[in-house]
């Protein structure tokens, strides 16, 4: 009743497993699974320990059904918890158990073929034929476990329902020659299967490879691994003498037992070490590139990648280096020696490519600070290009350029002066080619080269555009073109700029910010001038202009003003020019300008006929009138002490002067109840002359022996020691002007 072979057809719709009998066939070509021809019939049919898992599961389940359907009359058991009671007790029917069997079949699909994975599947056999003996013949299950291991050793399992096959009796146990199974092994392989699933009936797979005593002692472990990664390069020895300096509880391994972990760890760990070691070499075997950054690039200047070579040229002129663009859908290359790999380089290169191909859609460059510097992102916006930025530390983000510029770095030798001859003193040059193109890749290094930046520049133009332009391109979406013949076909209109001078006011380098002064301006110990320039020179010590520059025509300066562009100024030294003469026109536009200026302000003048002071005297006049209010009513305060001072102050003074008329008026009124204080009268709107107006008819009261609160007089002082107070009186007094008169 346990059947091992199947035919397509019976395996046809099972789980995991195609629909049809064609289906089959080809997965089982694929998987190379174990078959024989059909002893009935055309075709083939495959063995079940050649089946995925679940497919095996399933039918196992099949068979222990259909095997109690035949030892009893009770109804089939319809699912896998009552299956579960008939193949062994349900000791843990939790979500662990089973994520734990989910997570073992998982785990033992990925085991390599061999003998550990077979006597696995062998041991799941024989405790699925036991669950069936079990049914069969009945009994307790420590019983029927003694039997069922008797029998089988004795061969006398009944072969009508359980006949073990030859290759689950090779993995049984033997001793001198003869099976030895025990109920104790299928108790044991019966719980860790229900319990742990197939992953443990392995023989302690992954447990005991390499269990050396590093692998064993977790401490010794991390001190072996961790000094590995540190120092990548060091010894075994080294490590050994490590331990024994400071770890002398973890000195229990050889010198050469450390070599053989650490060899056979990294035999394990390839690809980590490999990344730990080697990024760049990382990236080029095990990175994976399912897809392609050419997948989406359909047009012409659809977008341009940038760089720079990481090493740096030693050229009589200095240090340079070497910035690039590449045309991701033609390949087009153009490159550019600068003094150093800044936004004023990356500006240049793409001023040079934009010249010969058009504008592009959008830029790709890592996030270097000369790709992501203010001028990069104003170029950008003014050109209205879209910027994509590398993350950091993933150069094959940019890998065409990364590659193109490596090319270059081979390419450009047999250009080189010193890299071409046949004399023996040239030898020892010529077989460090290798070299020299690799250090120009390597990060910092920095190749010496008799060649000035110049003639560096002609050799890199000359390959770019007459070798490289004209090579055919490797790559699958070149089609075994050129890169001059896939943009030659292209049909479509690009853009362009017609007027070189615009690109040059955008992509110039921004030199900072200076001042107008009666010679130009001054940058690098050079004056620069221009007519227009003068214009502006309304107050040399306000007046700042940004400017910009090429350092491949340092004798001109673009000039702006509040981001608007002002002139080019030029400085006659550097362009050849006579200084003189482009004095004398400067002078000539200047005398030229101010004139016309002049003319203009002479007729605004004499449109004022007035004269100002009397404007001003009049109008102060009129807004001057106020009206100001007498403290209320009041009584003497006295005390005998306070009258014996009168008293003695008064026969030892003169006699007080006589009234005046104003003043008998304000005591009678007082005396009769009928005097109406003046209620001041003050706008929001009061002006320093309102103001001032006010306090000194305050001063005018006093003087005049008006009565006048003490508050109002404390006031009155405050405002005399501020400055509007002396500021206003001095006006008034200047100018004649009258403080009114209170009503």
């Amino acid at each position: 009743m346990n059947q091992e072979w199947f035919t397509t057809a019976h395996l046809a719709g099972l789980p995991l497993l195609p629909s049809t009998p064609r289906g089959i066939n080809k997965i089982a070509d694929r998987e190379s699974w174990e078959s024989r021809k059909r002893a009935k019939g055309k075709g083939r049919e495959y063995h079940i320990n050649s089946l995925p898992e679940e497919t095996q599961r399933h039918l196992r389940h099949q068979q222990a059904v259909a095997a109690v359907n035949v030892m009893s009359a009770a109804t089939p058991l319809p699912n896998e918890v009552a299956l579960d009671k008939i193949m062994g007790p349900l000791a843990e029917s939790t979500q662990a158990r089973l994520t734990r069997k989910e997570q073992s079949l998982k785990d033992f699909s990925a085991l390599p073929a061999g003998p550990k994975k077979t006597r696995a599947k062998a041991r799941k056999w024989t405790v699925e034929a036991l669950n069936i003996y079990r049914q069969t013949h009945g009994g307790t299950k420590q019983s029927s476990r003694a039997q069922f291991a008797q029998a089988f050793n004795d061969h006398t399992l009944d072969k009508d329902t359980i006949d073990p096959p030859q290759w689950v009796r090779e993995q049984m146990p033997k001793y001198n020659g003869t099976h030895t199974l025990s109920a104790a092994s299928l108790h044991r392989w019966e719980n860790d299967l229900f319990n742990n699933g197939i992953m443990a009936l392995v023989d302690s797979y992954g447990q005991n490879k390499g269990r050396s005593k590093i692998e064993c002692n977790e401490a010794l472990k991390k001190i072996v691994l961790g000094t590995l990664f540190k120092y990548p390069h060091i010894t075994a020895k080294d490590i050994k003498a490590y331990i024994e300096a400071g770890h002398t509880e973890l000195d229990i391994v050889s010198i050469k037992g450390i070599d053989r972990y650490i060899k056979s760890w990294k035999a394990d760990n390839a690809q980590l070490w490999t990344k730990i070691t080697n990024p760049d070499k990382w990236k080029n075997i095990y990175m994976a590139a399912v897809g392609s950054h050419h997948d989406q690039i359909i047009r012409l200047n659809q977008l341009w990648e940038m760089d720079s070579t990481p090493g740096d040229w030693m050229l009589t002129d200095g240090r340079h280096s070497v910035v690039g663009v590449i045309d991701m859908y033609s390949r087009r290359l153009k490159l550019y020696v600068s003094k150093t790999s800044k936004a004023t380089a990356v500006c240049q290169v793409f001023r040079r490519a934009a010249i010969a191909w058009g504008i592009p859609e959008a830029i790709r460059t890592d996030n270097g600070k000369d790709y992501v510097s203010k001028q990069i992102d104003e170029v950008v916006e003014a050109l209205e290009l879209e910027h994509e930025v590398c993350i950091p530390f993933a150069s094959e983000e940019k890998g065409t350029i990364e590659r193109a510029m490596r090319t270059m770095s081979h390419g450009i030798l047999d250009l080189l002066p010193g890299f071409i001859g046949h004399n023996v003193a040239e030898r020892k040059v010529i077989e460090s080619r290798k070299a020299f193109a690799q250090r120009i890749m390597d990060k910092d290094a920095v190749v010496d080269v008799a060649l000035s930046s110049d003639d560096l520049q002609v050799i890199l133009d000359e390959w770019t555009d007459h070798l490289y332009m004209h090579n055919i391109h490797g790559a699958d979406d070149m089609d075994g073109k050129t890169p001059f013949q896939k943009a030659s076909e292209w049909t479509a209109p690009v853009r362009r700029i017609s007027d070189e001078r615009v690109l040059d006011m955008l992509l110039a380098e921004v030199a900072g910010t200076c001042s107008i002064q009666k010679k130009g301006i001054r940058f690098k110990k050079h004056w620069y001038c221009n007519p227009k320039l003068f214009e502006h020179m309304d107050d040399h010590e306000k007046t700042k202009v940004t400017i910009r520059y090429d350092e491949q025509d340092i004798g001109r300066l673009a000039v702006y003003i509040s981001g608007c562009f002002i002139c080019w100024a030029e400085c006659p030294e550097l362009l050849g020019t006579s200084r003189k003469e482009a004095a004398a026109a400067i002078k000539a536009h200047q005398k030229k300008f101010l004139n016309e200026q002049s003319k203009q302000y002479k007729r605004y003048k004499k449109e004022i006929t007035d004269n100002v002071a009397d404007v001003v005297r009049q109008h102060q006049v009129e807004q001057s009138q106020k009206i100001y209010a007498f403290p209320p009513k009041s009584t003497e305060h006295t005390t005998p002490a306070i009258q014996s001072v009168t008293g003695l102050e008064a026969s030892q003074q003169p006699t007080a002067p006589e009234e005046t008329k104003r003043e008998k008026e304000i005591k009678e009124q007082i005396a009769n109840n009928t005097f109406k204080p003046v209620v001041l009268n003050i706008t929001e709107s009061e002006t320093p002359e309102d103001r001032y107006r006010r306090w000194a008819r305050v001063e005018h009261q006093m003087q005049n022996g008006e009565p006048v609160s003490d508050d109002l007089k404390a006031a009155l002082k405050r405002y005399q020691q501020s400055s509007g107070y002396k500021m206003m009186k001095d006006f008034f007094k200047e100018f004649g002007l009258s403080i009114g008169e209170a009503n």
